[in-house]
Parts: C-alpha cells; sequence; structure tokens
C-alpha cells in the first residue's frame, strides 16, 4: 500500500485559531495532563511557592518541556505572580542579559555593558523580594545557550539567591555538560521528563483530536498500540506521526487511521 502525504482535505474539521491538532510547536494550548507531566509541573510549583533559587527540567528533544513550562507560567500568572518565560536558544552573554531584562520590564539599550545589567537586575530583584512577590523566571533552552554565557549564568544565578528570585531551566540531560555542573551547584531540584506511557496513549490522541475538532477520523486500538513502540513516548515524535497519518487519512476518504496506514506513514517520515 502507498500513501502520500497531502495538503489537509476538507473533510478534516481543523480547528486553526484554537488547537490544530498534533502541532509539533508547544504551545499554551498544547499541554496534556500526563502523570509525568502533572509531577513535573506539582514538584515546580512546589519550588516556587517554597522560594527556591533554582531548579531544573530535564527531558530528551520533544518531551514537553516547553509545553510544562507554558502550563507553568499560565498557573503563575493566575495565581498573581511575577514570572516570565524565556527562551535562551542561541543566546550569547550580552543577548543572555538583554532578554532577562527586558522579561522584568527594563528597557536596556543596546550598547549597556554586561555589567550594568547585573546591576540593573539585581535593583529590580530585590524590589521584589522585599514585598514578598519574588519573580520567578522559567529559562527555557538552556541547552542550546553560546558557551560564552555559561559566565552569565553564574552571575545570574548568585544574584537571584541574594535576592529572592526564582530560576527555572529546561535542558536535555545530555546538554552542556559545564552548564550541568553549573547548575547542580544551585538546584534545589531536579525533575526529569519521562516518556508517554502506551497506557495513556490512546486517551492523548482522542484528547488532541476532540479539542482539535477533528470528528471524522480516528485511531484504531492496533493503531494506538503501534504509535506506542514506534514513537517510544516522545511526544513530538507521537504529534508527527498522528498529524502525517491525519492528513493520509483524509486524502485517502478513511474514517480510521489503522496500523497499515500508520507504519506506512512511519516509513514515508523517515
Amino acid at each position: 500500500m502507498t500513501v502520500t502525504v497531502r495538503p489537509l482535505h476538507s473533510g478534516v474539521r481543523w480547528n486553526e485559531i484554537n488547537f490544530p491538532p498534533f502541532s509539533e510547536a508547544a504551545s499554551r494550548d498544547t499541554y496534556f495532563p500526563t502523570d509525568t507531566h502533572e509531577e513535573a509541573l506539582s514538584r515546580l510549583l512546589y519550588l516556587t511557592e517554597s522560594h527556591e533559587r533554582c531548579g531544573v527540567l530535564t527531558g530528551d528533544s520533544g518531551s514537553g518541556k516547553t509545553t510544562v513550562f507554558f502550563r507553568l507560567e499560565t498557573l503563575l500568572r493566575r495565581s498573581g505572580m511575577k514570572v516570565q518565560r524565556i527562551d535562551l536558544a542561541g543566546a550569547s552573554e550580552s543577548t543572555l542579559l538583554h532578554r532577562l531584562a527586558i522579561a522584568v520590564g527594563l528597557n536596556p539599550s543596546d550598547g549597556l555593558s554586561a555589567e550594568s545589567m547585573i546591576n540593573d537586575l539585581e535593583l529590580v530583584f530585590t524590589a521584589a523580594g522585599r514585598v514578598q512577590h519574588p519573580w520567578v523566571l522559567l529559562l527555557d533552552h538552556a541547552d542550546r545557550l553560546r558557551p560564552g554565557a555559561l559566565a552569565a549564568v553564574e552571575q545570574v544565578l548568585h544574584l537571584a539567591a541574594n535576592a529572592g528570585a526564582v530560576l527555572l531551566f529546561a535542558t536535555r540531560p545530555e546538554g552542556r555538560s559545564s552548564l550541568l555542573k553549573i547548575l547542580g551547584g544551585h538546584s534545589g531540584l531536579r525533575i526529569e521528563l519521562t516518556p508517554l506511557e502506551s497506557a495513556e496513549m490512546g486517551a492523548y490522541l482522542d484528547d488532541s483530536l476532540e479539542r482539535g475538532m477533528v470528528s471524522t477520523i480516528q485511531f484504531s486500538r492496533d493503531a494506538v498500540q503501534l504509535m506506542a513502540r514506534i514513537s517510544q513516548g516522545n511526544m513530538r515524535q507521537i504529534n508527527r506521526l498522528s498529524r502525517a497519518a491525519c492528513l493520509a487519512a483524509a486524502a485517502d476518504h478513511r474514517s480510521e487511521i489503522d496500523s497499515e496506514l500508520l507504519l506506512t506513514v512511519s516509513r514515508e517520515l523517515t
């Protein structure tokens, strides 16, 4: 059997505005409460409530670290806390400090020195800590920082410890060893995301289809089992395979994705 992944067929109701199902890009709408994600979220909330200076969320690429951070940011905002998620991918020392300064409401000029930005951050952190309303910064993709930014990371960690800010980092477990060594010396807790359990696979697929308003396609039981084996529980891989399978099923006017279709799609994506 040959399956060609074509543009989306009109037979699928795809909610482009609210929740496009199986999107590979993390967003505020893609959080699904798996056991491992809920446990990680609970521990991160504990760190913020107890005002720990640092915490580390680890997990393989595609495990849902960014999605958890989005969810955590939403919950903290609802509780009235000062919180910002900051993407550290590709950041140098100056870029890192510039992004932190903007996140806490400063307006640093392009030519401002690293020392000046550190001093300004200290003033903001200290002022927030004095009124028992510390900043919580969610530092995503920390493993993708440029090597020269690690010294600034350590400076900010010491600054946060003295001023009462909470810094939470997300990184892959195989990320830069020097970064993990720095974080290990400051972290109150290291939390690891594990793959999605096979028992949760069907619920995740059904939930994504329902929230995406896809009512014309479903996954068969054997397809769900095969999905668990092929994806190894990696959320990004699950979304990639599921999205392609939905497109292929729609193109062939199928109402069910079975294991044969899923296997064919998987081979074409390899």
